[in-house]
């Protein structure tokens, strides 16, 4: 059957091979370039794996130590028991300068009411700098992060004399579900069964 229809012996051939997916082996490097024949193409707009470390400005795949320096530059509020640490720097919010006066004026008891109390934060030593020099790497995209790429299919690619590993795209897997309900007993599963070997 396969001799007489070329179109069924192209599409046999097709099966299980997908570009972008299937064992790994030594192939020659493709780039994207436009009026090239199509091919696979490693890309970061299809991120699939974490192949390592870059620059950029991405908050989404920062390392820890960035988190940790962009953190370290945002106030915090004072502990109920009004712990804060050595050398940091108080700060007052915009609704606590505005209710300085109010504050300070006795309530109905004749007691000086304070809101400060309770919304107090403070900067830690080194906050102003941790903070303009994290906007500095972003603004650069000189912030690490995590390098995520894939491979995209079907995109025109220039075959490079460079090698790469990268997905073989060929006989990859190939899952086929049949049918072995009550409707399909009998000559109709057989017929399911000799189609799919």
């Amino acid at each position: 059957v396969l001799e007489d229809c070329p179109e069924l012996r192209k599409l046999v051939r097709q099966l299980g091979r997908g570009g972008g997916k299937g064992p790994l082996r030594r192939a020659p490097q493709e780039l994207e370039s436009s009026g090239c024949p199509p091919g696979v193409i490693r890309s970061p707009l299809q991120p699939e794996e974490t192949r390592g470390l870059t620059r950029s400005n991405e908050l989404g795949r920062l390392l820890p130590s960035e988190m940790a320096l962009l953190a370290h530059g945002w106030p915090r509020k004072v502990r109920e028991d009004g712990y804060v640490p050595e050398g940091a720097v108080m700060v007052r919010s915009a609704a606590q300068s505005a209710s300085v006066g109010a504050a300070s004026a006795p309530d109905a008891a004749g007691e000086a009411s304070s809101s400060e109390e309770y919304d107090q934060e403070y900067y830690l030593p080194g906050a102003h700098a941790a903070r303009m020099l994290h906007r500095v790497r972003r603004a650069e995209r000189n912030l690490l992060s995590y390098e995520r790429t894939g491979w995209l299919e079907d995109q025109p690619a220039l075959i490079t004399d460079r090698t790469e590993v990268r997905p073989a795209g060929e006989l990859g897997p190939i899952i086929l579900c049949l049918d072995t309900s009550g409707s399909m007993q009998g000559a109709r599963e057989t017929v399911a069964k000799a189609l799919a070997l």
